[in-house]
């Protein structure tokens, strides 16, 4: 048997015409599971026109943005990851040589004799000889939501300051220090898959005492736990001038005000494509047959979806500022705002 295509060329997404011509020495059906070609058609030369989709396939990104405004905080999560099925989740799915054989006698009632979910295949290569869709497993996000955002002020670290002479002065403070912003993950998994794709990962930071640009990103897996650090500087980035009257200490205390955001990302993994099945002795007529996938899965009473979630913890810096406290009363003299940079 022979195959050749004809095709125009197109941009990514839109549906391509192609036309097949096929010189025909052996019974060859399509993915619906119907015949190219009628059972007098065995020397004949068959034209059939096929739509067929290309697609332009995408990683999957999560971008979350933080804020100290309720308004501001929201997480985006779009994208697919898609690969031929591997062996792992061939198991995952229960897409074993025996389920498939009796779930496509189920959908066509008679048992195959060999039944394949992507190549290489006898007799040439089914798939390739006849542009059949080899099964493929589909991951995407399909639902992500902040579960909570707290805040809490603490103290980073405190600073005394002492005038021990007879007259007034002006103490230059460098009051700052390094801490980090967090992200963690955790996963709940019922099942396997081997998606080796990177899923894109960005936070930014949106907030009045937030300079500069308070955004960072990295790459990980499916089902990979992750915990990443981003230093970032709460106080002052010029220092301060602190004004003692003769005699006079004061404590500095520099205190973070750092949020934590929980958020839940819902996977589901699907399946797309055929599965190629050959009869030995024929069926109506014919050897090689393609089925859709989640028909065979739907006839065999398999599952079609594999759920798994994300658990993202994410702990960020909004503001800082610095308390003045008399030593001796341990009343606050002042209060100055101050950044996280």
């Amino acid at each position: 048997m022979m195959l050749t295509w004809g095709s125009s060329t197109l941009g990514d997404g839109l549906v391509l015409p192609l036309v097949l011509q096929v010189y025909l020495s052996y019974g060859v059906c399509l993915p619906s599971g119907q015949p190219i070609y009628s059972d007098n058609m065995t020397a004949a030369t068959a034209i059939v026109l096929l739509l067929l989709p290309i697609l332009t396939l995408a990683n999957i990104e999560i971008d979350v943005t933080a804020s100290d405004e309720a308004g501001q905080q929201n997480i985006i999560a779009i994208g697919t990851n898609e690969a031929i099925i591997s062996d792992l989740e061939v198991q995952t799915f229960q897409l074993t040589d025996e389920n498939l054989k009796n779930a496509v006698k189920n959908h066509f009632g008679v048992k195959p004799d060999d039944v394949f979910v992507k190549s290489p295949t006898p007799w040439g290569d089914l798939y390739v000889l006849n542009e059949w869709e080899q099964v493929s497993r589909i991951l995407r996000p399909v639902e992500s939501k902040v579960l909570s955002v707290d805040f809490k002020p603490f103290l980073v670290f405190s600073q005394s300051f002492n005038n021990t002479s007879t007259k007034p002065a002006v103490f230059k403070a460098h009051i700052s220090q390094n801490v980090e912003d967090t992200v963690s993950s955790v996963w709940e998994k019922y099942c396997e898959i081997s998606a080796s794709k990177d899923i894109k990962y960005g936070f930014d930071i949106k907030a009045m005492g937030v300079s500069g640009n308070a955004a960072f990103s990295y790459n990980s897996k499916w089902g990979e736990s992750v915990l990443k650090f981003e230093r970032v500087t709460v106080g002052s980035q010029t220092g301060l001038d602190i004004y003692l009257n003769a005699g006079q200490s004061v404590i500095a205390d520099l205190v973070a005000t750092r949020g934590i955001m929980k958020i839940q990302v819902n996977y589901v993994a699907s399946l797309t494509g055929t599965v190629a099945v050959n009869y030995a002795d024929t069926f109506k007529g014919h050897h090689f047959w393609s089925v859709d996938v989640n028909r065979v899965l739907q006839a065999g009473g398999l599952n079609r979806t594999v759920w798994s979630t994300e658990l993202i913890e994410f702990a960020f810096y909004v503001k800082s500022r610095v308390d003045l406290r008399d030593v001796d009363t341990n009343e606050t003299l002042m209060t100055l705002s101050l950044n996280v940079f």
